[in-house]
């Protein structure tokens, strides 16, 4: 890990937690922090990985920033509802959205996020939070 985290600092790219679990992840944003990494908790909604609000908001303390994918929603793993209250509870400043699709069920990405978008907007969100959510902080991540 410490290889893979000096690469990446020195490359000012971003480490992703990927589909470790939340103690391994953890694990990883806390040395990531330490050696002046980007992090990202990646599916943080997804019951495989499963991270606690109280995991997320400590890694976001850390400057990490939080994935929430709609696959879990769209395949009834995890409810819109779960989902809105975990990103109400870090704050749309630190959460981006994205699909994770590309299987062959799956919609294709684009029609993903637009589903994903009206889902949330009915949950409250505005269309100010999902800009940030949805480009603001990718664009952020990506030195755009």
């Amino acid at each position: 890990m410490a290889e893979v985290l000096e690469a990446a600092r020195r490359y000012s790219m971003v480490v992703a937690t990927g589909h470790m679990s939340a103690e391994e992840g953890m694990a990883l944003v806390r040395a990531a922090r330490a050696q002046g990494c980007e992090a990202v908790l990646t599916h943080a909604d997804n019951p495989a990985d499963c991270y606690s609000l109280e995991q997320q908001k400590e890694a976001v303390a850390l400057g990490a920033y939080v994935e929430h994918c709609y696959f879990t929603s769209y395949y009834g793993r995890t409810s819109i509802e779960e989902i809105a209250a975990q990103i109400r509870a870090v704050g749309c400043e630190h959460v981006y959205l994205s699909t994770d699709f590309g299987q062959p069920k799956s919609p294709y990405f684009d029609e993903g996020l637009l589903e994903y978008a009206k889902l949330l907007l009915a949950q409250g969100f505005t269309e100010e939070e999902l800009q940030m959510m949805f480009r603001r902080i990718p664009e952020l991540l990506l030195g755009l």
